[in-house]
């Protein structure tokens, strides 16, 4: 999947037109575009046929283009441009961002060819219809020769498009064209044809349904009266991806009376075992794992397959407690080995079966809990449930991983992430026991100031650390080093004793009883600290100013207005990593507001002495010990890492204080190396976990101090 890369204005951007389909009065181009590094370009994306520019809007997520390692973001198009096949003749087809040209394809390219309608049969049964429908030539075309009809046995039934579907990978219909479809199938047809025909059709055993356009069968399917469709593969097959929604559409309304259902029964009426498979409906509900949420509820992973849309609501119920319905706070992802066992024989269009879902309540009892399922009949089912994931780093791994958080799908994902993760990580902050204190060497009885610094990964930055604190230390400070890996405590003990042999420089280690990232170590240092300030330090962050501590010291002292200080943190190439950070909103990350390094990876500016900026970052930023205690030090809302010094600076700015960097200190930052791993689905999500928790609490306060 090789694609050119073109530097534009605004960065490396590569991609593709994959296809270009032409029918009399229309084209529809497809293909991806993407920056070197695999974002969503923040430029103007056009494309320009027979001299006219237009603009490709409705960008989605291929799984496909994530396999091939190219993005997991919305880089993917299938634009239908208004322009008529007599006006290309020896023409070509553009792919433009911000005015430079990525791909040029001549109509005569193999990538072209003419255009043939696509769309689905997605839920048929005896009294309704409903799927979709895309063919650009009902709503660009000047004279569509014929229609939209279905045809149900020997009946022609015409067809209005009128749902929205913004599901669907095209970009007329995530603009808003109506392409799906919903039809009361036996009141359409006694309408039509009379009575007699709509009873006529219940005493068939099976019967053809075919979508038709223009003279073109799209899709057909056998329904039976008596069970679920079978469906026939459409002609022609969809280029397009097929339509993956995140959740199950709503089904339409039965137009034959039904017959009263009993009343649900009381929750009472759950005796242990589970009954859903008693109400003989096609309706099959998993739950594999329950990732319990401490004083918020719970997360639920596992599966549903529902193909007639039978399900009303799922709520999860203890004997004194219930949540909203699990469907409001509902997440799809794909499961092909469920689509395999259930989803195939049922005719489903797509394999998203599996989900995630968040039940809220607080009071929920997860040792006696259940599922209860409501059809939209009235009948109600039970489903038990499996014993709760323990708390802790797994439990929080397990509830941000193996799945794709893309920006159009943030808001409803972080539903149910972020309650989930905040409230396991406030749980374990709640209930950690007592680190371990060990002395290595005689600190100071009232140290000038306290340097905490949290170990996690690479721990011999807490050699080079010595090595270089050794050249000009005064014996005025203490240096507390927090082991947050336990695991590893008797290489880290051998490695700090080590290092006090070689270069006599005391400290005293932390060792915490489990890991908690860095705001929970650097607390449990905060904790421990003797100093008058206290330094909040990376392991990776080395000294280049001799006297460092003693000039942030001297600027807190002297300006009892200042809150936080940080020092310029520049690369090993001596290029700008931080001299303050301010708050950007990200356009591709769901307009969240995210802090940024202005003028990073450039040449410093001249220096300005001790300057106030927005923030500045927790790699090294010191305060008095007295304010950091009042403030609690960094929030445990915030899960293992990112966004506590942001957090942090915004609350130290709510009680009148600034925020400042004295660019007369430098040191260095060897950016992320102190963690020693690679970022994985689950780090990615917990990102943005702890961006969405940052704006829930800041957002309008961030936009001010933007």
């Amino acid at each position: 999947m090789n694609a050119p890369i073109i530097v534009t204005n605004a960065a490396a951007v590569r991609g593709r037109i994959e296809s270009v389909q032409f029918g009399s009065e229309f084209l529809v181009v497809e293909g991806w575009v993407a920056t070197a590094d695999g974002a969503q370009p923040l430029g103007e994306i056009v494309l320009r046929v027979a001299g006219a520019d237009h603009a490709v809007t409705g960008l989605f997520a291929r799984d496909d283009l994530r396999i091939e390692g190219i993005s997991a973001e919305p880089i993917a198009f299938c634009v239908d441009l208004p322009v008529e096949r007599r006006a290309l003749p020896g023409g070509a087809v553009e792919l433009l961002v911000d005015g430079q040209t990525i791909e040029h394809v001549s109509l005569s390219d193999p990538r072209c060819r003419s255009f043939r309608p696509q769309g689905a049969l997605e839920v048929v049964s005896a009294e309704a219809v409903s799927g979709w429908l895309f063919d650009p030539g009902l709503w660009l075309g000047k004279d569509p020769a014929g229609g939209v009809e279905l045809i149900v046995g020997t009946h022609r039934l015409p067809v209005s498009l009128a749902v929205i579907r913004k599901d669907l990978p095209y970009s007329s219909g995530r603009s808003g064209q109506q392409l799906g479809f919903q039809l009361h199938l036996l009141d359409a047809i006694a309408k039509s044809f009379g009575r007699d025909a709509a009873t006529q059709l219940r005493t068939q055993p099976t019967i053809d349904v075919r979508l038709v356009t223009q003279g073109f069968q799209v899709a057909s399917a056998v329904l039976s009266t008596s069970g679920a469709p079978v469906p026939r593969p459409a002609a022609p097959a969809p280029a397009a991806p097929a339509p993956q929604p995140a959740k199950p559409a709503p089904a339409p309304v039965a137009a034959a009376p039904a017959p009263k259902p009993a009343p649900p029964p009381p929750a009472s009426a759950f005796k242990g075992g589970e009954t859903l498979s008693r109400l003989g409906r096609p309706v099959h509900f998993e739950t594999e794992e329950v990732i319990a949420a401490p004083g918020a509820g719970a997360m639920l992973i596992g599966w549903l397959v529902d193909p007639q849309r039978q399900v009303a609501s799922i709520r999860l119920r203890s004997p004194n407690a219930a949540s909203r319905s699990l469907l409001e706070r509902w997440i799809a992802f794909e499961r092909p080995d469920v689509f395999e066992l259930h989803g195939r024989p049922h005719g489903l269009p797509h394999n998203r079966l599996g989900f995630r879902a968040f039940a809220d309540g607080p009071d929920l009892d997860l040792g006696q809990a259940y599922v209860e399922l409501t059809m939209k009949d009235g009948a109600v089912a039970f489903k038990p449930l499996p014993r709760p994931t323990a708390s802790g780093r797994d439990a929080i791994q397990q509830a941000l991983g193996r799945i794709l958080v893309t920006s159009d799908t943030l808001a409803e994902t972080m539903a149910i992430m972020a309650p989930t993760a905040v409230a396991m990580k406030r749980a374990q902050a709640a209930k950690l026991a007592a680190p371990t204190e060990l002395a290595i060497g005689p600190s100071p009885e009232s140290p000038r100031a306290s340097i905490i610094v949290p170990l996690y990964g690479r721990l011999d930055f807490l050699t080079y650390q010595m090595a270089l604190f050794s050249e000009h230390d005064a014996g005025e400070d203490e240096y507390l080093y927090v082991l947050d890996q336990p695991e590893r405590r008797a290489e880290c003990i051998e490695l700090a004793r080590s290092a006090y042999r070689r270069f006599g420089i005391p400290m005293r280690l932390i060792i915490m009883p489990e890991n908690v990232g860095f705001g929970g170590a650097s607390n449990a240092g905060l904790q421990a600290a003797r100093g008058r300030h206290i330094c909040f330090l990376n392991s990776d962050v080395l000294p280049g100013t001799p006297d460092w501590i003693g000039q942030l010291s001297a600027a807190l002292d002297g300006d009892p207005e200042l809150g936080v200080i940080g020092a310029r943190l520049l690369f090993e190439d001596g290029t700008v990593q931080h001299i303050g950070m301010a708050l950007q909103r990200q356009p591709t990350v769901g307009n969240l507001l995210f802090p940024i390094h202005p003028r990073k990876g450039r040449i410093p500016p001249p220096g300005e002495g001790i300057r106030d900026v927005e923030m500045v970052t927790g790699a090294l930023m010191m305060m008095r010990r007295d304010l950091a205690l009042e403030c609690g030090g960094f929030d445990p809302a915030y899960v293992i890492g990112d966004f506590e010094d942001a957090d942090l600076c915004m609350r130290i700015r709510g009680k009148g204080l600034t925020c400042a960097v004295h660019d007369d200190v430098t040191l260095y930052h060897l950016e992320r190396q102190s963690q020693g791993t690679a970022a994985t689905d689950w780090t990615r999500n917990l990102t943005f976990v702890n961006a969405w928790t940052f704006n829930q609490r800041w957002g309008d306060a961030g936009d001010q101090a933007a």
